[in-house]
């Protein structure tokens, strides 16, 4: 992981900017919002970060929800411009807010 404090965020291996937050009870926090870079996986370990890049904290994807119904097999990871929910873990609603950002560095 990363030393510092800050992550240049158009230098990052994945990026959703978090639309919107809500808690599903007895699961976790869930993060929505549109991929703008990379890709990502479940357990993949992501840091989420502030606008300018400050990052707030540490945390894994537990499951990925793709938002479409379709025939085809569910994919194994998400990739850019795809909307997504991300299930966090061990993370609390007050810590993930509208306008931050999730990234793997």
């Amino acid at each position: 992981m990363h030393k510092s404090n800050t992550l240049n965020l158009d230098k990052v291996f994945f990026k959703l900017l978090v639309e919107e937050t809500f808690v599903i009870n007895g699961r976790g926090v869930v993060a929505c919002g549109r991929v703008s870079s990379g890709e990502i996986s479940p357990d993949s370990d992501v840091a989420i970060t502030d606008e300018s890049g400050y990052i707030i904290g540490y945390t894994k994807v537990s499951t990925i929800d793709y938002g479409f119904i379709s025939k085809s097999p569910i994919p194994k990871s998400a990739k850019k411009d795809w909307n997504v929910g991300l299930l966090l873990k061990e993370i609390s609603l007050e810590e993930i807010n509208r306008g931050n950002y999730i990234v793997i560095e």
